[in-house]
């Protein structure tokens, strides 16, 4: 998928603004806070409808405006269609493609796929299980149509044990009983799309830093036993804390850094490496996941928000070369001089650069 027009009214300091995209590199340039970040914005509308900024989509509206809307003519292949977004004050969100109403928000993520690297991007390796978890399950959701369901069950199976504990029940052996059924699906899918991310992790890491070496190993979220044998044993602490600490909800990606020759875990990522490697380390993910689900027929578009600023030429070089050559569309913005990001790129790359000052936008 990618977009080839896109139109913005009233999204913060942008009244209107229109981009049509180059197939493959676009790069947006312009000081801080002219509204490079806000077009990105615009487009994880369009597929997420949420913001990656603020919670809350009114604070999106231009200052005395009643609205914003924020459309965008798509290419997924041979067909193209018309994705739009629109949201009032006093109103709920409006989702719509091709003229026709949609309800769920989970249609337009497939339909509109995306990944986003933002500055906060280093939280992946070294925030929470929560953020690896919603990593892995993203990858899961575009490899898998029968993923979103499966998990919406076992959400609300959680729900039904946590409130059968909270209330003594009766009928906890019946819903811990579903609840293993789901929780074991939901690992075992888990840990096969693991497997196939990790030779993409692998093999993208040694083309952005082959001198630092990693691994992938998927914690599921309760001990060596089973799940129901688990579940058992720690019984009275739930019935305590009224709550499953065991489970899906629960697992992590482990990230380690080990030594190159033997494969010996040296520890984790997160205690062992930099700031700025956890960046790379994280960009490494996320392309693999794009890379990961082109198999399955989902093709993101890569939206990098100043992605590079801590990096030194050599691997601005790099990673741009490798993001430009993946098959997908890509939207950088940048503050530096974008000579020094098209220099990176190879002359058979297509691409169109704009520029933005105080919310107005400009093609060259």
């Amino acid at each position: 998928m990618r977009f080839a027009r896109v139109e913005v009214n009233n999204v913060r300091n942008i009244v209107t603004a229109t981009l049509t995209l180059a197939p493959t590199f676009n790069l947006i340039t312009g000081p801080n806070g002219a509204g490079k970040t806000t077009l990105l914005e615009c487009l994880h509308l369009l597929s997420r409808a949420r913001s990656f900024r603020s919670g809350v989509l009114n604070s999106l509206i231009s200052h005395d405006e009643s609205h914003l809307l924020v459309a965008a003519n798509c290419v997924q292949e041979e067909r193209t269609f018309r994705v739009g977004i629109q949201k009032t004050r006093s109103a709920n969100i409006q989702l719509r493609v091709d003229g026709e109403n949609v309800r769920q928000v989970s249609q337009l993520t497939r339909l509109v796929p995306l990944q986003t690297f933002l500055p906060d991007a280093p939280d992946l390796v070294f925030g929470s299980p929560a953020l690896r978890r919603s990593w892995l399950n993203w990858s899961v959701f575009h490899s898998d149509s029968h993923f979103i369901e499966l998990h919406r069950v076992f959400l609300r199976l959680l729900q039904q044990r946590n409130r059968a504990i909270q209330q003594r029940s009766n009928d906890l052996a019946t819903w811990t009983a579903k609840f293993v059924e789901k929780a074991e699906a939901i690992t075992a899918l888990r840990k096969q799309h693991l497997l196939g991310l990790d030779e993409h992790f692998q093999r993208l890491m040694k083309k952005l830093n082959p001198d630092l070496h990693l691994s992938l190993q998927y914690l599921p979220g309760w001990s060596e036993d089973s799940l129901l044998e688990s579940l058992n044993k720690d019984h009275n602490f739930q019935i305590k804390y009224r709550v499953t600490r065991l489970g899906p909800h629960r697992a992590d990606v482990r990230i380690d850094v080990v030594d190159g020759k033997d494969g010996k875990r040296l520890g984790l990522a997160s205690r062992i490496l930099s700031r700025g490697q956890g960046k790379l380390v994280a960009c490494a993910l996320k392309l693999a996941q794009t890379e990961y689900v082109k198999q399955f027929g989902s093709v993101s578009v890569l939206l990098l928000d100043d992605v590079t600023t801590e990096f030194d030429e050599e691997f601005v070089r790099r990673f741009y070369r490798t993001v430009a050559g993946m098959g997908t569309q890509v939207i950088a913005t940048t503050a530096q001089d974008p000579e020094s990001v098209l220099r990176s790129l190879k002359s058979t790359t297509s691409q169109k650069l704009f520029s933005i000052q105080q919310g107005r936008l400009t093609s060259y």
